[in-house]
């Protein structure tokens, strides 16, 4: 819970401005000239993204009619928007594993001292490698 916390906190913050940009110029574009012409080249810059994200965008761009007059993420309520699908998109990954794991209580507890190694890294000066078990 502490980590939804945090992310709807962190939601309308700057992050990585320029990539938010971005995706907001490609919304823009949808907002104001469809799908239809999102792969041949937007004001934003070519886009990137496989059709999954053009039809989330699209999305967003119905939902919020802002889209079709910003061109950019200053405003901390459109940089929130954007944020949500990879926010919901985190909850569902990790309520999949909560599940996956609930009848597993100590491969649970492997699982999240193994994340928590990754995470904090070995406090004798080693270098863990992702997916290593143990530094031993």
């Amino acid at each position: 819970m502490a980590g939804i916390a945090i992310r709807v906190v962190l939601l309308p913050t700057e992050g990585l401005r320029g990539d938010i940009d971005q995706f907001v110029g490609w919304v823009h574009h949808i907002a104001t000239q469809g799908l239809s012409t999102l792969y041949e080249g937007t004001d934003a810059g070519p886009v990137t993204f496989g059709p999954v994200m053009a039809y989330i965008w699209a999305l967003l761009a119905a939902i919020q009619p802002a889209f079709a007059t910003v061109t950019d993420a200053s405003d901390p309520a459109i940089r929130a928007l954007m944020k949500v699908p990879a926010s919901l998109a985190d909850i569902g990954l990790a309520a999949l594993v909560v599940y996956a794991l609930r009848d597993r209580p100590r491969r649970a507890d492997a699982v999240l001292a193994s994340l928590h190694r990754q995470v904090d890294g070995p406090r004798d000066g080693r270098v863990a490698s992702p997916g290593c078990g143990s530094l031993g």
